[in-house]
């Protein structure tokens, strides 16, 4: 049994499922789990509760209001720093990771993210320190700056297009820098361990890829059982994030560029597209449409619509 750190830079929801599964299964493996993590929301302090309620980890939080996220970007502008590495950037959690590090010898501290990559040098900086290195894992999710790349290529919205290109170079040279301060890096892909491996270089190559590991995403196959009933034959979802970029755009050329197709073979196909915080340019989908398109925004559950749906659209 470990004592585990776990900090993520924002509330571990059923949408920000990789967290979420991460400590509930090092809970369920019987860890203890102390999570230190911000909100910015009702809603996400909502989450923040129920994972206290639940008893599966104590819980750090801490606020973080719109407008020092804001802040944080603005400060960043005078750094070679990404605005990714500082819009989670919290003192107030900062100063109880430290005091609560110094009170508690854990085992392994886990970061995730680029948003919480301050807090894990942070945090491996004071273990060295004091003297007795803690292992600290950070899991970069994605190489951001692929992500950043594709994005100034290919987004349907010219500002995100725009942020991508600016960000792109500082992006590149901070993940390049940062894999090489920790134990152990994760990713969730082949293509962003190579992606991230190429950005850090160096001579030491071969020891960067050994700390370098794939840890994809899984499914709760529990959560998500398949149906009993009936499918409706002439439904098709996407479900995602959808104030998330990428899949905004997934959506948009989806609707425009594939379902014209399907709709000169199937007149009677709908596409359902659950998500939450979908843009303007997503809700427009809806228009001129005659019922053919759905945008539901935030559900409580989206299960109804993936096993009502006879096909699900995969925004990647």
């Amino acid at each position: 049994m470990l004592k585990v750190l776990f900090v993520v830079p924002y509330a571990p929801t059923r949408i920000r499922t990789r967290s979420f599964h991460f400590i509930r299964a090092l809970a369920a493996e019987g860890h203890r789990l102390t999570v230190a993590t911000l909100w910015s929301n009702e809603e996400e302090r909502t989450a923040v509760s129920a994972a206290r309620s639940q008893g599966l980890c104590d819980v750090v939080e801490e606020h973080l209001p719109r407008t020092r996220s804001l802040w944080n970007c603005a400060t960043a502008l005078l750094t070679a720093d990404p605005l990714q590495a500082h819009y989670s950037w919290s003192p107030a959690l900062a100063a109880r990771l430290a005091q609560l590090t110094g009170e508690t010898p854990f085992d392994v501290i886990h970061v995730e993210h680029l948003r919480g990559a301050r807090y894990a040098l942070a945090l491996a900086k004071r273990s060295r320190a004091a003297g007795r290195p803690t292992p600290v894992i950070w899991d970069s999710v994605d190489c951001i700056s692929s992500l950043f790349r594709q994005a100034a290529r290919a987004s349907h919205t010219f500002r995100v297009r725009l942020a991508a290109r600016l960000e792109l170079r500082r992006t590149e040279r901070f993940e390049g820098l940062l894999v090489p301060q920790f134990d152990r890096v994760l990713v969730t892909s082949d293509v962003d361990r190579a992606d991230l491996l190429a950005l850090a270089g160096g001579a030491d190559g071969d020891r960067l890829a050994a700390r370098l590991r794939v840890v994809p995403c899984g499914v709760d196959l529990d959560y998500f059982s398949p149906p009993d009933g009936p499918r409706d034959r002439a439904t098709l979802v996407m479900t995602g994030k959808m104030s998330y970029h990428a899949n905004a755009t997934a959506a948009v050329r989806f609707v425009e560029g594939v379902m014209p197709a399907v709709w000169a073979q199937r007149p009677d196909a709908r596409l359902v597209i659950v998500g939450k915080d979908p843009p303007r340019e997503v809700v427009r989908l809806q228009h001129g449409r005659a019922g053919r398109v759905e945008v539901t925004g935030s559900v409580d559950d989206i299960r109804p619509f993936l096993r009502t749906a006879t096909m699900a659209i995969a925004p990647i």
